[in-house]
């Protein structure tokens, strides 16, 4: 069986970036991201990317705590902060 009988296609991102839904974006990010990345860029990169996805799913929870609200400030406070390092 192929993976469209429970699913769609897989989709190239180059090629079809714009055509992506929220959802689609949403399950690379939480799902994909990590794991393909872990390998494949610098550590450092790889780590700024971690807090990204961190700050993204704690942000996102469906009930969110004042030690959540915390943490996911602090997780896009350190992307920010390195992020800006590294590019500019």
């Amino acid at each position: 069986m192929t993976l469209s009988v429970y699913s769609r296609y897989l989709k190239n991102i180059d090629l079809y970036a714009g055509k992506y839904k929220v959802e689609d974006w949403v399950n690379f990010l939480y799902h994909y991201s990590l794991p393909l990345f872990k390998n494949n860029i610098s550590d450092d990169t790889f780590m700024i990317w971690n807090k990204f996805t961190m700050g993204v799913l704690l942000a996102t929870k469906m009930e969110i705590t004042l030690s959540d609200i915390d943490d996911a400030e602090m997780a896009f406070a350190t992307f920010l902060n390195c992020y800006y390092e590294k590019v500019y």
